[in-house]
């Protein structure tokens, strides 16, 4: 099992480094994908978290749930926390509320 170094470097989109972090920073070369199920579409956390990251949001929909308030993104793709080779589009299900 090889093990990584964390590290707290931030990147610029599409550089390419090695290091390894968490949630849009660089792992051998691929950037995870920030997690934004459950917190507000037009917040100012998933606005700050998109752009420290360079990923942009597009809402392909809106439906009801009885477990979230209206605003909050139900689902994402990619998933949140999967590895993809550079900073792209997140596609995500808003809440209409109950």
């Amino acid at each position: 099992m090889k093990i990584l170094a964390w590290t707290d470097e931030r990147f610029k989109p599409g550089e390419a480094k090695g290091g390894v972090t968490l949630d849009g920073v660089k792992i051998n070369n691929s950037i995870f994908v920030p997690l934004l199920e459950d917190k507000d579409a037009d917040g100012d956390e998933v606005k700050a978290e998109l752009k420290r990251t360079g990923f942009s949001l597009k809402v392909t929909g809106h439906r009801k749930s009885q477990n979230q308030k209206k605003g909050l993104i139900i689902s994402q793709k990619p998933v949140g926390f999967s590895q993809v080779s550079k900073p792209g589009l997140i596609y995500v299900i808003v809440s209409d509320g109950p």
